[in-house]
């Protein structure tokens, strides 16, 4: 391929490797997608040959000067191979195979470090921490730990302290407030995000609030003042910020919110809030095609219970949490590491054709239809 030709020679310059073309040697049928030479060019490596290139009576002029290998070559020593001819449909992608003796350290990494470095440059808003035990934190230390920069924001001036103290062992510099029920506080952080920033990555949703004596009780007793400002807080927040900050968030961005499975089902004394969340759900849905179309993803993790703050508000939160921790089918409790571990999947590029979902981070709670029956004695 002449294109192809003229890449090498702008990339290797004087440098140039020797070329061989392995294709056509078992039939182009079997090499179509890249596979058949993937595995010649293994072969290659491990038995210390290069092959003769195919059809090389017919070579076209512009391929003269180049190293090409015009007769198989034995007892060759070499360790890195390049084949560029993996693909479908004229889209290649080029394999690099490097080879290791026993003693090097083995070239593929765990999971552990696998987003090690996904979030370095990147940039990007938490809102809702309140203390070291917010679901935000939890997301924003793994963020953190993944090299991302962060604006970190605040409800009140009640809460600036204890954010700040907390934002600075992280060495986290951008520490902002902004209660999301007011639309004028929503258009400063903007402001000076835009100022400081210029174009975001990505931003966690974090925030909800109902009245603490309306998250007991029934559902029915909900007032007309609580409903609507819980669902102002709990759920439009997020669909105002998407609205003011989508014109400055990149190409691929990510928003991300929380919700929980008191939105699909009833969970007692959860009441408003867990409408709010059904409501919540349903926008990330509708957010997801609105943006889609600026390559903007739009996704929600549903949370299994969580010891925190804002759950404690909710009447019998104990009992709450050790029923989901007995039930669910890994018999536990989610941790912050499991939401951290999920968030930065959803906010990063591995998920690049994930959108307009609703992830599950609850130890698999949600498939339960019916408890087992206690065993007989």
């Amino acid at each position: 391929d002449i294109k192809e030709i003229e890449a090498m020679k702008d990339l290797f310059k004087e440098d140039m490797p020797c070329f061989s073309s392995t294709k056509s040697l078992t039939g182009h049928s079997l090499g179509g997608t890249g596979v058949q030479e993937a595995i010649y060019s293994i072969l290659m490596m491990n038995n210390n040959f290069i092959s003769k290139s195919a059809n090389v009576e017919n070579l076209d002029p512009e391929v003269e000067g180049l190293p090409i290998v015009l007769e198989t070559k034995k007892d060759c020593d070499f360790n890195t191979l390049l084949s560029n001819s993996f693909g479908f449909g004229g889209t290649n992608a080029s394999l690099v195979f490097k080879k290791f003796d026993n003693n090097e350290k083995n070239v593929f990494v765990d999971k552990e470090s696998f987003l090690e470095n996904e979030f370095e440059g990147k940039k990007g808003i938490i809102f809702g921490v309140a203390n070291d035990h917010s679901c935000a934190w939890g997301i924003a230390e793994g963020l953190l730990e993944k090299g991302a920069d962060l604006c970190v924001t605040y409800q009140n001036d009640l809460l600036k302290k204890r954010v700040e103290k907390l934002c600075s062992s992280k060495n986290v510099k951008h520490i902002l407030k902004c209660d999301v029920s007011k639309s004028d506080e929503i258009t400063t952080l903007y402001d000076k995000i835009k100022k400081e920033w210029g174009n975001i990555d990505f931003i966690v949703h974090s925030v909800a609030y109902s009245d603490k004596k309306e998250l007991s009780g029934e559902y029915v007793d909900t007032s007309k003042e609580n409903f609507i400002n819980t669902l102002l807080v709990s759920c439009y927040s997020f669909t105002e910020i998407a609205q003011k900050f989508s014109d400055i968030i990149n190409k691929n961005g990510s928003l991300l919110t929380l919700s929980y499975f008191g939105s699909q089902k009833v969970i007692p004394n959860y009441n408003v809030m867990g409408v709010a969340k059904a409501a919540l759900e349903t926008s990330v849905k509708y957010l997801a095609v609105d943006l889609g179309e600026k390559k903007i993803r739009v996704n929600g993790i549903s949370l299994g219970p969580m010891r925190t703050l804002s759950g404690a508000a909710i009447k019998d939160a104990r009992y709450i949490y050790s029923w989901s921790e007995k039930n669910s089918p890994l018999g536990k409790s989610v941790s912050f590491e499991d939401l951290s571990g999920s968030s930065s999947y959803l906010l990063s590029n591995q998920s690049s054709g994930v959108t307009g979902e609703i992830h599950y981070v609850d130890a698999g709670y949600n498939v339960i239809g019916m408890i087992k029956p206690p065993e007989k004695a």
